[in-house]
């Protein structure tokens, strides 16, 4: 019996300490993307990557699809709470992001900059705001004379699986919520046959 328990606390301490780092590396160059996602674990020991192939041209046809509707019985505001509770518990070690754009116009090319600098200082300002961020880098370079737009993106986000366990059940809790409360407002709100 007391072998479990020491087991049982040894996985729990484990748990604690036990971080998934998330790195996310985008770049697009001429017209070509490059995004790879690498999930690490026990610092580095346990690693995979995923290489999203580049999106290839070709011909879209239209057509009439049903809309997706994920029905989770979840209001609004269960979606803000569980966004308020999963942003105390994300770490964003490392933003790094560097973006060349120009034209051959160099009234163009500074009024892009200058959009580009408004738009980085929103994102930045929502994630200093609602996850803690350690180290930031971000440049915006114009280029005048030439066409140009390159951007480099480089993301590490870590997060403990303790806080995966416990927003996992979280969601479910919700979930299991809100299916209850539909199930309430359906049977007192039932049309009655007559």
């Amino acid at each position: 019996m007391m072998l479990y328990a020491v087991i049982f606390i040894l996985v729990l301490v484990f748990l604690v300490l036990l971080k998934v780092k998330v790195i996310m590396e985008y770049v697009f160059k001429k017209g070509i993307n490059h995004f790879i996602i690498s999930i690490s674990l026990i610092g580095g020991l346990i690693k995979y990557s995923y290489k999203i192939p580049a999106a290839k041209e070709k011909k879209i046809i239209l057509k009439k699809k049903k809309p997706l509707i994920l029905k989770t019985g979840l209001d609004f505001q269960s979606y803000i709470d569980m966004f308020n509770f999963i942003k105390g518990r994300i770490l964003i070690e490392k933003f790094d992001l560097n973006i060349n754009a120009g034209s051959e116009d160099a009234a163009i090319a500074a009024v892009i900059t200058g959009g580009l600098w408004s738009i980085a200082g929103v994102i930045i300002s929502f994630f200093e705001n609602s996850m803690r961020v350690i180290e930031k880098n971000v440049h915006i370079t114009p280029c005048y004379g030439k066409n140009v737009f390159n951007i480099d993106l480089f993301c590490i986000i870590s997060i403990r699986i303790v806080n995966i366990i416990l927003i996992g059940l979280y969601f479910i809790l919700k979930l299991i919520k809100g299916k209850i409360k539909s199930r309430r407002w359906y049977k007192w709100h039932i049309p009655l046959k007559g």
